[in-house]
């Protein structure tokens, strides 16, 4: 329903009662005091909000709209080989990364980042790191079948 081209939004009575097309908040426990903008489509109550903990406020299963924020699929530990970040990965799964740059591939030890929740939960520490090559074992060689250490400076063979 609209006035003036503009979306009438009412109060939630029952999820059950809406009438078909009614757009409606419904209030849910968050520490912002946010609420859930739910509508009825073909008969089922469906959330238009942004925020996914409202797909449950909205259907009835739950009274909290506030989401951790947890950690993406690029903190990970990354082969050895790997040089770039892995393609389709995000910092954040659910909430943003702090200071709006990205963090370096940890190309040498790790790196962190910190997400924020958008939706009034707690913080996420995320971290990603790399393997490093596996280092070859030194080993004490040999020049024509002396021994390094049995060499000395002045009997050094030619060529």
């Amino acid at each position: 329903m609209t006035v003036n081209g503009a979306v009438k939004v009412g109060e939630a009575r029952g999820n059950d009662n809406m009438q078909t097309g009614a757009i409606f908040r419904v209030a849910c426990s968050s520490p912002a005091g946010a609420s859930c903008l739910c509508a009825n489509i073909s008969g089922q109550v469906k959330s238009i909000s942004s925020n996914p903990a409202c797909d449950n406020v909205c259907a009835g299963k739950s009274k909290q709209c506030f989401l951790d924020a947890k950690c993406g699929t690029r903190a990970i530990t990354y082969a050895a080989a790997e040089t770039t970040r892995r393609a389709n990965t995000d910092f954040c799964t659910v909430g943003s990364h702090v200071q709006g740059a990205d963090p370096r591939f940890p190309n040498v030890g790790e790196v962190s980042w910190t997400c924020v929740s958008d939706f009034g939960g707690a913080s996420a520490n995320c971290s990603a790191k790399k393997k490093l090559l596996p280092k070859e074992d030194a080993k004490c060689g040999s020049y024509h079948g002396m021994n390094f250490m049995a060499a000395s400076l002045t009997n050094w063979p030619a060529g």
